[in-house]
């Protein structure tokens, strides 16, 4: 029986969708379900403000969470000042910071660099579309003083020169 078809998946209307409004609510029921973490009070650094992280940020600072934007492109990171949020660099936040995900869709967001300097405790989580953005495998390999626990399903804790340093969830 002949009907007409149409390729949802490759539309611009449908991808604009998800990426904004669908990760606004995976982002908080992630880390509720997974992690078990109240949002409001936290500190929470994005990185990366296409999409997935406007839809991120607005999500957090809905629920209470004060948010930081670290963006590397001037337009989206002039965005995010539009937005109300304070664009920083990892550097400067990252030993204060609660919560930091990922949304850049690039390899190595986050190194060990990065992780070494994170607050003991802190959540980090990777919503972007590429699974290298936390950069998991310099820090298990290379590293003998650094391992990954499981600690429930999709979150494993680091463990780096003996004190927790990080949780890590996937979506």
């Amino acid at each position: 029986m002949p009907m007409p078809a149409i390729n949802i998946h490759d539309s611009v209307v449908k991808t604009k969708f998800d990426q904004l409004y669908y990760c606004r609510e995976s982002i908080v029921d992630s880390l509720k379900r997974t992690l078990d973490v109240m949002i409001g009070g936290k500190t929470v650094l994005i990185l990366g403000y296409g999409e997935v992280g406007k839809g991120c940020c607005a999500a957090l600072k809905g629920m209470g969470a004060v948010c930081f934007v670290a963006e590397v492109d001037p337009i989206c990171a002039l965005q995010a000042c539009m937005d109300g949020f304070k664009v920083v660099k990892i550097e400067d936040v990252g030993h204060f910071v609660d919560i930091v995900i990922t949304c850049t869709g690039g390899k190595h967001s986050i190194t060990r660099k990065h992780l070494e300097k994170l607050k003991n405790g802190c959540i980090v989580g990777n919503m972007g579309q590429s699974s290298q953005e936390i950069d998991l495998v310099i820090c298990t390999l290379q590293f003998l003083d650094c391992m990954l626990v499981n600690v429930c399903f999709r979150t494993r804790s680091k463990i780096l020169s003996g004190r927790i340093s990080a949780s890590m969830w996937t979506t």
